[in-house]
């Protein structure tokens, strides 16, 4: 499941690589699919938006998974919050993030 402003690794059609957040999705009409707004966080000084359908994304995703443009470095702590369990996670960006277990294994990143 997509979530606003999280951070995802996605590899365009043409290639290119980017980390980026994902906006709120819109509808032009009720017969159009969502769009999903999507701003790279890679180069803050020219930050692109592209838009795309949630099949667009998640093709991009999984691109990005299978060339393994994201990846785990390492689990550095655990804990339980709430009943869910999160792990401390050190990432090839160089970002050290807490992050649901359930979202790496949707991401194929934890097995």
């Amino acid at each position: 499941m997509l979530q606003e402003n999280r951070k995802y690794s996605i590899r365009l059609p043409s290639g290119q690589h980017h980390i980026v957040q994902v906006g709120i999705p819109y509808q032009e009409n009720e017969e159009d699919e969502p769009i999903f707004p999507v701003t790279t966080c890679d180069d803050a000084d020219d930050p692109k938006t592209y838009n795309l359908t949630c099949e667009a994304l998640f093709d991009a995703i999984n691109r990005s998974n299978e060339q393994g443009d994201l990846t785990v470095i390492e689990y550095i702590d655990h804990k339980i919050e709430d009943g869910t369990p999160w792990l401390k996670t050190e990432w090839s960006t160089g970002e050290v993030l807490w992050e649901l277990v359930s979202d790496l294994r949707t991401h194929d990143l934890l097995s």
